[in-house]
């Protein structure tokens, strides 16, 4: 005479937790490994280089292997071009970012993303006298 209960969930429509993007996705920055290595192979930090011009001591900021420290992100969690990537060495490029960026130049009297501009465009040239000579 009582009615029936049962303690099945009826099922659930499931959404898409992420849906379809509308728009593509951003590609990743323009990435150029012989400007990368043309830094490792030419270059010397530009900060060490504004240490010695700065009368700093030069035993404390040793000429070391140059990387290619990024000027500009292209958004969240992704590193800029590599064309935004200014020479600096192993240690000056661990202070770069434990400072910050900004009183990393005022402390040097840098413009990073002229440094990266300048020994991009430095970079081109080359290549492009490498590539007539081929």
């Amino acid at each position: 005479m009582g009615v029936a209960f049962t303690h099945e969930k009826p099922p659930m429509k499931r959404s898409r937790i992420n849906p379809k993007r509308e728009e593509p996705r951003r590609t990743s920055a323009e990435k150029d490994s012989g400007y990368v290595d043309w830094l490792h192979e030419n270059c010397r930090c530009v900060a060490c280089v504004a240490a010695e011009t700065r009368g700093m001591r030069s035993d404390v900021y040793p000429f070391g292997r140059v990387e290619g420290a990024h000027t500009k992100n292209n958004g969240m969690a992704s590193k800029g071009p590599d064309s935004s990537r200014a020479p600096l060495c192993v240690a000056h490029h661990s202070e770069q970012h434990t400072r910050g960026v900004k009183v990393f130049e005022e402390k040097y009297g840098l413009d990073l993303e002229h440094e990266a501009a300048t020994h991009y465009a430095t970079f081109l040239i080359w290549k492009e006298s490498i590539e007539e000579c081929a």
